[in-house]
């Protein structure tokens, strides 16, 4: 039998970083470092870039750039990781350069690493370990800074692509994880897309889905012979700042259509370690450890009156998976539609020249049948109704 822990989001950069200067890079993990060690593999997000090299992303605000020094690489070391996904919207907030930088200092500890490359092919590359007679697989995709062929980035999450990925990579290992970053920031349920997608990840031939990027905990759904977690929340952040949270909320799209986010919230510091028992059959069982982020930005597994709480929380968001009527689905429709339409609406005329800028003939070819199909579906349909 092997164990794999599974944690949410790791950003050890702006205030957990100035904490981490002033009581030792290991300072982050101090109080669950001893749980993940239990484990035979500890994976989790890391949200942030280790440099200090980089040109920032000048089509970001400042406050959403992350990265952290290179040296905290030690900690992640020391608290037990021993994979990372590095397929998020943060990991190429200052380039190539500060990418670069990221391999090496994983590399230099030992730490494995997916979801991110210098082009396509490296970043769907999967990794393999075997671990206690169990071979497993792991694969992880988000929604930006899409690797190209000649061109650094991360994994995107294009459906075709994972379902070819996880076809090929079941033909070689036992159990496959999946890591996923996505969804909408702050939201207590995923919304269709992701809904879908995890879906198809399993059905495709994953074991198990860990859901990255909403910043709070959603539910968890036994699909199929697989599981799902459609968000760990985060598990080193600096969101106990009142401030900080209070300005991550309202960069949000959801901060356009409901409420401002009450500064008493503390959604965003609760979040598990989702501890599995994998055999060459797959997950034989399963157990959700809370885990609440202190003032200090720390994680604590063991916080008085925290962690009934967080499991009552986690079985009350886990209830409306199984079943697809459920009223909160179709608020998760319209906050998907929403925020479609916000996106669509952000896009400013600058992007449009510079896409248009980068087409080529070839392009112009492809789409030529196609509008001309639609031209001629409009026709007969506009005769139709004479």
């Amino acid at each position: 039998m092997t164990t794999l822990l599974a944690v949410g989001d790791v950003m050890l950069g702006r205030l957990v970083a100035a904490k981490a200067r002033a009581a030792g890079d290991l300072y982050p993990f101090e109080h669950v470092a001893s749980e993940l060690k239990k484990a035979d593999v500890v994976i989790g997000n890391l949200e942030s870039p280790l440099s200090i090299n980089g040109v920032p992303n000048p089509r970001k605000p400042v406050d959403l750039l992350l990265r952290a020094d290179p040296s905290m690489s030690s900690c992640l070391k020391h608290a037990g990781f021993s994979v990372l996904s590095l397929a998020n919207n943060h990991m190429f907030d200052y380039g190539r350069v500060a990418f670069e930088d990221t391999l090496e200092a994983l590399d230099r500890e030992g730490i494995n690493y997916v979801g991110a490359g210098l082009g396509e092919r490296e970043a769907r590359r999967p990794l393999i370990l075997e671990i206690g007679g169990v071979v497993l697989g792991f694969l992880a995709y988000t929604y930006g800074y899409a690797a190209r062929a000649r061109k650094a980035g991360c994994a995107f999450r294009d459906p075709a692509a994972m379902k070819a990925d996880i076809l090929s990579l079941r033909t070689e290992a036992d159990v496959i994880a999946v890591s996923l970053h996505d969804g909408i920031e702050f939201a207590d349920y995923p919304v269709p897309r992701t809904l879908t997608l995890a879906h198809h990840v399993i059905e495709w031939g994953a074991d198990l889905v860990l859901g990255h990027h909403p910043h709070t905990l959603q539910g968890i759904e036994e699909y199929r012979n697989g599981l799902i977690a459609y968000s760990l929340g985060d598990f080193v952040f600096d969101n106990a700042d009142e401030d900080i949270r209070e300005a991550a909320y309202r960069r949000t799209a959801l901060s356009l259509l409901k409420e401002p986010l009450p500064l008493d919230d503390l959604r965003l510091l609760e979040s598990i370690m989702l501890e599995c028992q994998i055999s060459r059959r797959g997950i034989d069982s399963y157990r959700a450890i809370p885990v609440r982020i202190g003032e200090d930005f720390q994680p604590c597994p063991d916080v008085e009156g925290a962690r009934s709480a967080i499991l009552t929380r986690l079985r009350l968001l886990s209830e409306p998976l199984q079943d697809p009527e459920h009223p909160i689905w179709h608020e998760m429709e319209w906050v998907e539609h929403e925020v479609r339409k916000l996106s669509l609406g952000n896009v400013s005329i600058g992007t449009v020249i510079r896409k248009l800028g980068k087409l080529r003939a070839r392009h112009l070819r492809l789409g030529i049948p196609y509008l001309g199909a639609k031209v001629s579906r409009l026709v007969d349909t506009i005769k139709g109704r004479k």
